[in-house]
């Protein structure tokens, strides 16, 4: 499609800023790929009367089959982006592999791919044909980029597609997280994208503890701030590693605030913007008036630096910090040298495991958030993790195309005639692994990963594994395989089994135990301009009161926050939240 000039060159300013930010978030092993492709409409096609219906079905009496296939077949253009770890069965390839032929064959829709590449290059060359305008039918595009192309009238209204072909079971699993996915990807009550964003369950943080420790100083499990301070304290004096040297800090952390203090401040109530997107701070609140504020400025976030503070100077945190990073703290931790941080779920798996490795005895359980007082601790959680935008450019003749193929592709990955051998990994990985990675549109399960702690459990309490599917089948064998003798699988057990860190966060959603940012928008022009800035000096300014610097640092730096952005971002922010309660 082509446009005038000026709308070109508009979209070409907003794109400079756009060109440094990344694409997608990452979560822990499970990365999704984009996928995108020529805005040149396809040849006219119709579908036969008893297979399916065309783009103008509205016109039609025939029934709608979510599944029909277009006869004569339909092209659709996409680009494909892979990560380093798919590896595609012998005579396979990103335009001739299970998922083109599955979609042929079962949709009539055949899959062309406008450009392949590493996904690290994805960003930079979507832009790149945004600004050309060489799109594309399909395109998998972050939130920036999906605003850009709202903006530019370049994005095709998915509305009357969606509702009617979508399955149930697409809408179910598009609408698992109360609908803030789905709401992010609509634009005055219309519907432009079929949004990929992964569990924020997923997200979830818990405290991790050396178990084996805690049972040779005869310590209590954390369940307050007063019994996580005696264990801080006792981990630092009492030589838990038995090699005579005061050399195992009570409670780590690295230099980067991004890592391992939120939930500290969680324990304080305290809901800090420590989580970064793109750059800048993301955790807002609705305060008693119902204006968004950040979690900054909260009173209990002066009390929780003081205890940093007392924790510094006690060195019950490692007065070498500053200088640590996630790798120092990584090889720190396989050393058996830390025995109480804060982590996610999957922590056992890597970097947890590394410790077990070297030392067999050593243990691990995963525990909730430790509160300062009687009431529970919330975790912060994401509103919502979004990983891209799937969207069809105006002027593609089959807007239903795009949920059609999201159909099959959560059908054939996680519905009932699902296939994971075929179509997601193959058992033996050297011959065709993370294949999911190049299905034309990837739409994620919801909750997939509780799920299958579930199912896992309770087979392991039945002990008996009927009703598994492949990859849970596999989960519970490596359950069994840790508790007849082998380590290596210790990260299983932990995760997955009985007790399993998973626990925690169901415990936590059962009893209402998160705290969801309120902001759920695409970045703002402030954030974007003056975020980088202020997460620097936030860093800084923690750092420094850490280290025994007068909390006036605080004061200073909520001016600092004020004069540099913050109040245009808290303006911006707001702007958004009106729109979204209109």
């Amino acid at each position: 499609m082509k446009r005038n000039k000026s709308s070109t060159v508009l979209l070409s300013l907003v794109l400079t800023a756009a060109l440094i930010l990344p694409t997608a978030c990452s979560s822990g092993n499970n990365e999704e790929a984009s996928s995108v492709g020529s805005n040149k409409p396809s040849e006219t096609a119709k579908e036969s009367s008893t297979a399916t219906e065309s783009s103008t079905a509205s016109e039609s009496t025939a029934p709608i089959d979510p599944m029909g296939k277009y006869d004569p077949p339909i092209e659709i253009s996409t680009l494909s982006s892979l990560d380093s770890d798919v590896k595609f069965p012998e005579g396979e390839s990103p335009e001739n592999n299970i998922w083109t032929k599955t979609y042929e064959e079962q949709l009539g829709i055949k899959v062309k791919i406008k450009w392949t590449g590493p996904s690290e290059q994805a960003a930079q060359k979507v832009n790149l044909m945004i600004v050309s305008e060489d799109l594309p039918n399909i395109m998998s595009v972050n939130d920036n980029q999906f605003q850009q192309l709202y903006d530019a009238g370049m994005l095709e209204d998915l509305t009357d597609a969606y509702e009617k072909y979508a399955t149930p079971f697409l809408k179910e699993q598009l609408t698992y997280d109360e609908g803030r996915a789905m709401k992010s990807a609509t634009r005055d009550g219309k519907l432009y994208s079929i949004p990929t964003f992964l569990d924020p369950l997923d997200d979830t943080e818990m405290l991790w503890v050396r178990t084996d420790w805690l049972k040779k100083l005869n310590l209590p499990e954390p369940k307050t701030m007063a019994d996580f301070d005696k264990i801080a304290e006792a981990f630092t004096t009492q030589d838990p590693d038995g090699d005579k040297k005061n050399n195992t800090p009570g409670f780590t952390v690295t230099s980067d605030i991004t890592y391992h203090l939120t939930p500290f401040f969680n324990g304080y109530h305290a809901y800090p913007a420590f989580q970064q997107q793109m750059g800048y701070p993301v955790k807002w609140l609705k305060d008693s008036s119902g204006q968004l504020v950040t979690g900054l400025f909260q009173p209990e976030m002066t009390t929780a630096l003081q205890k940093l503070q007392e924790f510094y100077k006690k060195g019950w945190i490692d007065k070498q910090y500053a200088a640590q990073d996630y790798d120092t703290l990584t090889k720190a931790l396989a050393n058996g040298k830390v025995g109480m941080l804060f982590g996610v779920w999957w922590y056992p798996s890597w970097p947890i495991q590394e410790n077990v490795n070297k030392d067999p005895n050593a243990d691990w359980k995963a525990y909730p958030i430790p509160s300062i007082d009687g009431t529970p601790a919330k975790t912060s959680a994401t509103g919502l993790w979004l990983r891209n935008h799937n969207v069809v450019i105006k002027g593609y003749k089959n807007p239903e195309a795009l949920i059609k193929l999201a159909n099959l592709t959560l059908e054939k990955s996680f519905g009932a005639t699902a296939d994971a051998e075929t179509y997601l990994n193959k058992a033996d990985p050297t011959k065709g692994n993370a294949m999911w990675k190049y299905s034309a549109v990837w739409v994620e399960l919801g909750h997939k990963n509780m799920i299958k702690f579930q199912k896992v459990k309770n087979a392991l309490e039945t002990k008996s594994p009927e009703g598994l599917n492949v990859d849970e089948t596999n989960t519970y064998n490596n359950v069994l395989k840790y508790e007849s003798g082998d380590i290596s699988h210790w990260h299983y057990e932990k995760i997955f089994g009985i007790d399993g860190s998973w626990n925690v966060t169901i415990d936590n959603q059962k009893n209402d135990l998160f705290q969801y940012d309120e902001f759920m928008g695409s970045p703002t022009k402030t954030m974007v301009e003056k975020g980088p800035i202020i997460m620097k000096k936030l860093n800084e300014t923690i750092n420094k009161i850490i280290m025994g610097a007068s909390m006036d640092e605080w004061d200073k730096f909520q001016e600092y926050w004020k004069a540099n952005g913050g109040d245009d971002i808290t303006k911006e922010v707001n702007e958004w939240y009106q729109l979204q309660n209109k």
